[in-house]
């Protein structure tokens, strides 16, 4: 045996057994797939639990079923108080005067309003109040449009009035 190693084997048998043996490889991939596939069964079954136990229970729907006498009396109850008068005095109310955002008026609307609701029988009623910023015209100094040189010269201003 001219082509053995110290074992007394020679290249095919060595060849032989390598290709007898599974590779590391396809062992680590081979336990990649398990894994996989037991967490995936994993997650399908705690999921089908949660889904079942929520359906028999009738959590989570997001809202109490309503029978069609129920819905009906519900109806009387928010159309009762519309008017012809009550729409008008609301949109008078509403327009006497400007409201423009931030000013005293449209924050008087605003309680007025909510007023309104709570004796409408709305329980939590709230006014929330924010910090923006708002740019109102400058009535003394019009806000003007035009094209300056470098120098400083207006070369161009714009009418803005139609």
């Amino acid at each position: 045996m001219a082509d053995s190693d110290d074992a007394g084997l020679s290249s095919t048998d060595e060849d032989a057994i390598l290709n007898s043996l599974p590779s590391t490889r396809s062992k680590f991939v081979h336990q990649k797939r398990v894994v996989f596939v037991v967490l995936a069964l994993i997650v399908v079954v705690v999921f089908s639990i949660a889904f079942g136990a929520g359906y028999a229970t009738g959590k989570g729907r997001g809202h109490e079923r309503v029978s069609l006498p129920d819905y009906d009396l519900a109806r009387e109850a928010a159309t009762a108080g519309i008017s012809a008068s009550n729409i008008e005095t609301t949109l008078k109310n509403l327009t006497l005067l400007p409201h423009i955002a931030g000013e005293q008026r449209n924050k008087d609307l605003g309680y007025w309003i909510a007023d309104l609701w709570r004796k409408a029988g709305l329980d939590d009623v709230k006014i929330e109040t924010y910090n923006v910023l708002l740019s109102y015209p400058n009535l003394t100094h019009l806000t003007t449009l035009a094209k300056i040189a470098r120098n400083g010269t207006r070369i161009f201003t714009a009418n803005l009035s139609e």
